[in-house]
C-alpha cells in the first residue's frame, strides 16, 4: 500500500474547518468543497481511497461526496466496537 498526504498547501485550510466546523448551511457548503478539492488533489496524485480520520471530517463528507471511496473510521470502530461486544473478533 502506497499513502499518500494533502498537499502541505490545504494544511491550514484542513486544521481551520476541522476545529471550527461552521453550523451555518453556507459555511458547511464551502468547507466541503475545500475537501473535496483536497480529495480530488489526492486522486489526481493516484490515491485510490480516502481515510476520513478525524470525527468532525465525517460531518463534512460523506461517500457521495468523494470521488474516491472514504473510509469513515468513526463508523469503523463503533463496527468493529459492536462486534467485539457481541463476541465476534
Amino acid at each position: 500500500m502506497v499513502t499518500r498526504e494533502p498537499s502541505r498547501r490545504f494544511a491550514p485550510s484542513m486544521r481551520f474547518l476541522v476545529r471550527y466546523l461552521a453550523s451555518s448551511v453556507r459555511a458547511k457548503s464551502e468547507s466541503r468543497a475545500i475537501y473535496q478539492g483536497v480529495i480530488e488533489s489526492l486522486a489526481a496524485r493516484g490515491a485510490q481511497a480516502v481515510i476520513l480520520g478525524c470525527t468532525e471530517i465525517t460531518l463534512l463528507i460523506k461517500a457521495e461526496d468523494s470521488v474516491l471511496p472514504v473510509f469513515d473510521t468513526t463508523a469503523l470502530h463503533a463496527q468493529a466496537a459492536v462486534e467485539w461486544a457481541i463476541g465476534g473478533e
